[in-house]
């Protein structure tokens, strides 16, 4: 990924962990 995404459209929420898939 070329930066991060804050769209509820990815794969899932972003956390300080990583991303939470939905």
């Amino acid at each position: 990924m070329a930066g991060v995404d804050l769209t509820e459209e990815a794969a899932g929420y972003w956390t300080p962990d990583g991303i939470v898939a939905i």
